[in-house]
């Protein structure tokens, strides 16, 4: 798990971001409500719900499920993590991790249990063309 969390922090950093060294600013209202929706759709294992707050185009990685989108639509995304919930139904998913940068970009880590397995969940949240929060990546990795 710790070899997840550095490299999804390192992407970040080569990617440019550039991280505030005082401690971050706190989210705001809107930031706050997408990680609640993001936590309420994984717990209820609601890929509509999801769906809803995914940007036109995300990044998809579920490994456990052979996906790996660099570009990919929302739609076909929905599709893909209505199949992931009916086949790892939600048994609990808390965030282990979370922050934001200097530039207005939200991350987080969470813990994705299912009966039978369990997945980190790394979330990437970008403001978008319209001035709004969306989810641009999504990865779900088996533990």
């Amino acid at each position: 798990m710790k070899r997840f969390v550095i490299l999804c922090l390192c992407s970040l950093i080569i990617g440019g971001t550039t991280f505030a060294t005082s401690s971050p600013e706190p989210k705001s209202n809107y930031l706050t409500a997408i990680s609640s929706r993001i936590e309420l759709s994984f717990k209820k294992g609601d890929s509509d719900k999801l769906v809803s707050l995914l940007d036109d185009e995300i990044e998809l990685i579920i490994d456990s499920e052979d996906v790996q989108f660099n570009k990919i639509s929302k739609e076909h995304a929905g599709f893909i993590l209505a199949t992931f919930f009916k086949k790892n139904t939600p048994n609990s998913f808390s965030y282990v991790y979370e922050g934001n940068s200097s530039e207005g970009l939200q991350y987080s880590v969470a813990k994705y249990q299912s009966p039978l397995k369990e997945f980190m969940v790394y979330v990437l949240i970008k403001k978008t063309k319209n001035n709004l929060y969306a989810i641009d990546t999504l990865q779900i990795r088996e533990n």
